[in-house]
Formats: C-alpha cells, sequence, structure tokens
C-alpha cells in the first residue's frame, strides 16, 4: 500500500507526532528538534554508509527510519505550535483589554462574542497579547459585529470542564478552536472603539447579511434553518428535534456542509461552463471550476470535510489539466495531511473522523464493476450504488456514531434513495436563491418551491424516524472498544480485497476479544447509584437503579428533563438507564425516597440547605445526615447550620454565584467545617 500511497509514509508518523504531544503536551520545542536532530543522524549515517547508488537501493527499506522520524517531529512542533498560549493572568486581570470581534451569537437575552486579543494597559504602555477569549454577556448590543474593535476590563478564567460522569469534553473542544479562557460582563461593559475588519470577518459579516436576507423570505422557519446551514454553513440554527430526526433517519450528513454539497456546486458549475468545451477551451472549464469550489469553501468557512473535498477534486481536475494520472487514495490522504499540518488538533475532531473514515471505506470497498451491470437501467444503477454507499458509509461511521452520540440509523440506505435524488435540486435552487438575496431581491415562485422541496424531505425523514428499528439510541462505546471494532473491521476489509483467509481468522480472534471487553464493561457498570451534578444554574440529584433513573432538582424547577437527558447522552447510556422520570417534591421506593428537603438515596442521608425549609427545622437535638448541600437559593451563614445539623460532609453547589460560593468557602475555612466546592471537585458520586 505504501508504494501505491506514498503520502502515508509522512501521514501516519505525523499522526504518530500529534498523539505524542496530547500525551506528554509541553509549550517546549525541545521533543520535536530532538526528534529532527535524531532523523537527520540517522540519514547522513546511511547515506555515507552506503558508498554508490546501488548500494543504497539495496538498503532502501532503511531510510524509512529517518523519513518516520522527521515526521513524528513535524506533527509534534505543529501541535505544539497550534496549542493556544497561556496568559498570565495576574498581569492581564483588571486592566483594559482592547480586542477584535471574529464571531457574534446574539441571543434574546444574552450574547456569546468569540475576540481575538490585541493588547492590554494604557497607551503609550500597552503590552501585546495573542490568543482567542469567549466572552458572554448579560443582554445585548446588536451593533456589534466582527471586525469590531471593542475595550473592556479584563477578568479572564480558564475554560474548565464540569467533570462530571462520561461528560463532553467541552474544554478540549474550545482548545481546538484556539480558546482556552472565558468571561461574563454585562454588555454595557463592553465599548466599541473602532474598527479592524480582515477579510475573513468581511466574509462573516457578508454571511450575516445573507442571512438576514433569507430570513426575510416567505420561507418556513425550519427551511430558512435548513438553507442557512446547506449554503452558508451556519447549523447554530437547526432546532434539536430537526437535528434528531435527519439523524434517526440517517442522513445528518446534508446538515453539515461536505463533499456532497461541494460535489454538487462543481456539477452545477460543471453544466454552465459545458459552451466552454465547444470553444475548445477545456482547460478553462476546470479551472474555473475549480476556483469556483475554493471560493466557496472559503465563503462557508473553510471546515474541513469542504477542505477534504475540494483537495480530491484539485487533485482530479489538475491532474486533467495536465494529462496526468491521479489516485483517489492518495488524494484523500494529501487531504488529511494537509489539513492536520494546520489544525493538528482536527484529528480529534468527530466531523474530521467521520468524514475521512467514511471516504476512505468507499474508497476502499465499493465495487465499481456494479456500474457495468446495470448500464440499461438508470433507475437501477442508481438505487444500487446508493444503496451500496449507504451500507458501507453506515459500517464504516457506526462505531464512530456510537461513541460520540450514542445512536445510530439503520436506515440511511432508504432514506438516500429518496432524499438523495431531490437534494442536487434543492442546492441549486438555493444557490439561485443566495445570489438573489445578495441584492435584496426575492422571487416567490422560487420560494414556493423550496418549501415544497422541504417539506418533502421533512416528510420523508418524519416517516422513517418514526419507523421501528429505523435507529437505536441508548448505545455506549468506550474508546478501547471503539480501537478494537476498527481493527475488525479493516482486517476484514483486507480480507475482502486481498481474498486471504488468514485475516478473517485475525477479525474473528479480534472480534472475540470486542466482545469480552463489552461484556465485563457491561458487568462492572453499576446498577445503583447517586450523582449530584455540577452544574452552572442548577443542582440535578440524580438517582438510579436498574434501567431507571430519578431526577430532583430542588433549586430551578424550570430544567426539563430531555434537556438533561440530551446534555448525560453518554451517562445515561453507560449506565443503560432507558427512563428518567422527574421529581418534584416527593417519591418514595422499597430502598430509596425523597421528601423535600430530606432524602435517603443510595444509603446515603441528604440534605438540600436551599430556600428556607431548613429554617423551619424544630428540634432540641442535631438532626444526623451524611451529606448537607447547599445550593445558590441558601443565603443564611455556615454557623446556622453547624447548629441545626450534624454532617459528615457540605457541599457547595456550582450553581452557586461567584461571590457568595467564595464567601461561604471563607466561612467554612474559619469554623474548620470539612466541605466540597463543587466547581473545583466536580460531581459526586456515591
Amino acid at each position: 500500500m505504501m508504494s501505491k500511497i506514498p503520502i502515508l509514509r509522512l501521514l501516519i508518523p505525523f499522526c504518530v507526532g500529534i498523539f505524542l504531544y496530547s500525551v506528554f503536551p509541553s509549550s517546549s520545542v525541545v521533543a520535536p528538534v530532538v526528534l529532527a536532530l535524531l532523523s537527520a543522524c540517522v540519514y547522513l549515517f546511511l547515506f555515507f554508509s552506503t558508498k554508490n547508488p546501488q548500494s543504497r537501493f539495496h538498503y532502501r527499506s532503511f531510510f524509512f527510519f529517518p523519513i518516520f522520524f522527521f515526521a513524528v517531529a513535524l506533527g509534534w512542533f505543529c501541535a505544539t505550535v497550534a496549542t493556544p498560549q497561556q496568559i498570565n493572568l495576574q498581569q492581564v486581570n483588571g486592566k483594559q483589554v482592547i480586542c477584535r470581534i471574529d464571531d457574534v451569537d446574539a441571543r434574546d437575552f444574552s450574547m456569546s462574542l468569540l475576540v481575538q486579543l490585541s493588547h492590554y494597559g494604557k497607551q503609550g504602555s500597552a503590552h501585546a497579547l495573542n490568543g482567542k477569549v469567549l466572552i458572554t454577556t448579560r443582554g445585548c448590543n446588536y451593533c456589534l459585529k466582527p471586525g469590531d474593535m471593542i475595550a473592556l476590563r479584563a477578568n479572564f478564567e480558564q475554560i474548565r470542564n464540569q467533570h462530571n460522569p462520561d461528560e463532553f469534553d467541552y474544554a478540549g473542544y474550545m482548545r481546538r478552536q484556539g480558546v482556552i479562557y472565558t468571561q461574563h460582563l454585562a454588555v454595557d461593559q463592553i465599548v466599541k472603539i473602532g474598527e479592524n475588519a480582515t477579510f475573513f470577518n468581511q466574509m462573516t459579516n457578508y454571511r450575516n447579511y445573507i442571512q438576514n436576507q433569507i430570513f426575510d423570505t416567505s420561507l418556513d422557519s425550519e427551511a430558512q434553518h435548513l438553507l442557512i446551514a446547506i449554503m452558508l454553513g451556519n447549523k447554530k440554527f437547526i432546532d434539536e428535534n430537526l437535528r434528531h430526526r435527519f439523524a434517526a433517519a440517517g442522513i445528518a450528513h446534508v446538515l453539515a456542509l461536505s463533499g456532497l454539497h461541494v460535489g454538487i456546486i462543481a456539477l452545477l458549475m460543471w453544466c454552465l461552463l459545458a459552451f466552454l468545451d465547444y470553444l475548445g477551451l477545456k482547460k478553462i472549464r476546470l479551472a474555473l471550476t475549480l476556483l469556483t469550489i475554493v471560493a466557496f469553501d472559503v465563503f462557508t468557512g473553510l471546515s474541513a470535510s469542504v477542505i477534504r473535498a475540494t483537495v480530491m477534486i484539485s487533485f482530479v481536475f489538475i491532474a486533467k489539466i495536465f494529462y496526468r494520472k491521479t489516485s483517489p487514495m492518495n488524494a484523500l490522504f494529501v487531504a488529511a495531511f494537509l489539513i492536520l499540518l494546520f489544525a493538528p488538533d482536527s484529528i480529534f475532531d468527530v466531523g474530521f473522523q467521520l468524514s475521512f473514515v467514511s471516504v476512505f471505506a468507499l474508497l476502499w470497498l465499493y465495487p465499481h464493476e456494479l456500474h457495468g451491470k446495470f448500464e440499461r437501467s438508470r433507475i437501477l444503477k442508481y438505487a444500487v450504488s446508493t444503496v451500496f454507499v449507504s451500507f458501507i458509509s453506515m459500517l464504516a461511521t457506526i462505531a464512530l456514531t456510537a461513541h460520540y452520540f450514542h445512536s445510530v440509523s439503520l436506515a440511511s440506505a432508504v432514506s438516500n434513495l429518496f432524499i438523495l435524488p431531490v437534494f442536487p435540486l434543492l442546492m441549486i435552487l438555493g444557490t439561485v436563491l443566495v445570489a438573489l438575496c445578495c441584492f435584496s431581491l426575492h422571487l416567490p415562485a422560487l420560494e414556493w418551491l423550496i418549501n415544497w422541496l422541504y417539506d418533502y424531505i421533512d416528510s420523508i425523514t418524519l416517516s422513517i424516524s418514526n419507523m421501528s428499528l429505523s435507529h437505536i439510541d441508548g448505545i455506549y462505546v468506550d474508546t478501547v472498544e471503539l480501537l478494537l471494532f476498527y481493527v475488525v473491521l479493516v482486517l476484514l476489509m483486507s480480507a475482502y480485497r486481498l481474498f486471504t483467509v488468514k485475516y478473517c481468522i485475525y477479525a474473528g480472534f479480534m472480534a472475540f476479544v470486542l466482545l469480552a471487553y463489552h461484556s465485563m464493561s457491561i458487568l462492572s457498570s453499576p446498577t445503583v447509584g447517586l450523582v449530584i451534578f455540577n452544574s452552572f444554574d442548577s443542582t440535578p440529584i440524580f438517582y438510579y437503579e436498574g434501567n431507571k433513573g430519578y431526577l430532583w432538582i430542588p433549586d430551578n424547577q424550570d430544567v426539563e428533563t430531555k434537556d438533561f437527558e440530551r446534555y448525560s447522552a453518554a451517562f445515561l447510556a453507560h449506565r443503560q438507564i432507558d427512563t428518567v422520570l422527574c421529581v418534584n417534591d416527593r417519591m418514595q421506593l422499597s430502598t430509596a425516597f425523597i421528601k423535600t428537603p430530606y432524602a435517603f438515596l443510595n444509603k446515603e442521608r441528604l440534605m438540600v440547605a436551599g430556600g428556607g425549609n431548613w429554617k423551619k427545622l424544630e428540634t432540641n437535638a442535631k438532626v444526623a445526615v451524611d451529606l448537607l448541600l447547599v445550593t445558590k437559593q441558601f443565603h443564611g451563614r455556615i454557623a446556622d447550620l453547624n447548629r441545626l445539623f450534624d454532617y459528615d460532609m457540605l457541599l457547595i453547589s456550582g450553581g452557586m454565584y461567584k461571590p457568595e460560593m467564595q464567601r461561604l468557602a471563607h466561612e467554612c475555612d474559619s469554623l474548620m467545617v470539612k466541605y466540597r466546592l463543587m466547581t473545583k471537585t466536580g460531581a459526586y458520586m456515591k
């Protein structure tokens, strides 16, 4: 394979270097420099040890080692350089900071700003800053836009995970976006001082302009949201119900810009420029189509899947222009190498993984000989190819989707048969609509047709997602199971392509190891437990027995069960909990009970101090409890709690406001009370 796909000689060790940096993170470049010097030494030794070209050819396999060490060093170095720089918060906090807005997400009562730091301090003694910060606000200022220069008083905090069981690695996700700090403030504390828009800021503003024009059309709201997602690359307006329907039907890939969208844009431009062939300008036709694709990439924000598709199409087009042969598999891995070269953390991104794994499986497994068998019937040819593509893609990505989303769709082949024929038409009409929106023009007939197409797609997805066994939820696949699955899959793929029985034997053995590990994971998973989650705005208390869980949120009754299920999907899948019941004030089981503000859960006596319920207690002796939980509704003193309760541990909720939390922690320290700040220690589990 190395001879047919030479880029693998660089890509594999390059990825090893990225993984080594993730295991041994360091801001120093000593490790990659040492590896690079080792690579140079090994190469020089081999070069001078072999006196002539014949001997070098004889020992050519040993020249792989300097290439390997160099690529590992390059991957390690790129990962080091791409890591966001740390800021000395003691020097910066409390001072005025100047920064440029790169992105704005305005909601009803708050805003989220992604800003690029410039400098801090007063004019004349300013110090340069480099890095991005996520600013969230109380209130909105709709006049702020990307490219604006703003001033604010810094009070940055490092983004941290909440340390809940099986939680999403939000800090790692933001770090991959180049953001490791955040700040929350009132919107009137942000002062606009000028503008300094970059090219990408201007592109963002232009996308926002077109987005507002789409909102002014007569399209249904969900059709508007879908069109904004597939034409502008902005998925934030897609609601959870629509997202879940598309995922359950197996066509969630149409919501995110990918090779499908790039291919449709390329095909549209290729057809529009067909007249150039008659003028003998086929190379110009190829070049203009390629430029259109690149412009589409830049306009939509340069996502990894779009870049991958563009690089692969570019290889094909450039080969056609210069009359060269090209390898789609090699083009795929070149695309991966280029993306990782500039954004090494993309290797941990689910979109990057899904995109490359699915395309690799299609290139490796798709039986192209089927095309010759159905030349007489285009409909049958389309149906067979769609089924094969859907099945191969599902097989290649099923473990990844289960690992990240804890749900898999089994109906993608059926959905694609009905959706893919009309989706190019939707993209073409959407392109025309976007072109009209650029000039603030609207065409009611066009908007009616797009609405009709969306209604058709929505009815298909709704029908298929409601079918029994169309999708399976509540699946938990850990990292070890994921790796074992792909070892089995690669062995089976190799057996299929190479017609070798031994690979089937290896695959069977690894499949046995996978099943044994999965069985051990199920047996070792607890069936009864208590978890007090660390949350920013509430204190969810969750007790589970078997496949049922009971959610009690004593300090915020506005939190809905479906929101908890969505944010805790991995935890529920890991514990095999398929039913979550909300408890308001009272719950009685044979082994547990809740009666606000008391509870007995998993042999733990729990008292919640929030509001004024605890003050109504009248007793001559202290009430003995194991845990005393203080929520954001508590406004008393620790000394008052000590007079009423005899407790083993005091938990201070993560939903409490920071000044009040600091006051209570200081009082606990002065009284020598054993306590835990959930913002630092994370969830309490029993």
